[in-house]
């Protein structure tokens, strides 16, 4: 069974501020990643990549415990590979995104450090 969802799209942050675009619903036809979620400490950051056509991968950031952050990043692949090791040795502070940009040749594609920082 493919779950549908009600969504609503939002230009900016759906919780600080974000306009409400339009609402839909959306399909779930073929999932490109699955993955159970674990709580741990963070040691390192941690990526998966996702194949989303031949030439173009989904770099996704694991979310550990705080603090964290929660990221996406468009990437080119050659022969349906990525050539660069999938890591990306950075502190969570103000240059995350610069940093995440020289680890993967892109800016990600969205950013998230808010939700999860130590109070």
């Amino acid at each position: 069974m493919t779950p549908t969802l009600k969504t609503t799209v939002f230009n900016g942050h759906f919780e600080r501020g974000g306009n409400a675009l339009f609402s839909t619903k959306l399909t779930f036809k073929n999932p490109l990643y699955v993955k159970k979620l674990a709580i741990t400490k963070p040691k390192k950051a941690e990526f998966d990549l996702i194949k989303v056509s031949a030439t173009q991968g989904l770099v996704i950031h694991k979310i550990q415990s705080k603090p964290s952050f929660d990221s996406l990043s468009l990437i080119p692949l050659s022969n349906g590979k990525y050539n660069e090791e999938l890591k990306c040795d950075t502190a969570i502070n103000t240059a995350l995104k610069s940093k995440l940009k020289a680890c993967f040749k892109n800016a990600p594609s969205y950013l998230e450090t808010r939700d999860f920082t130590v109070l």
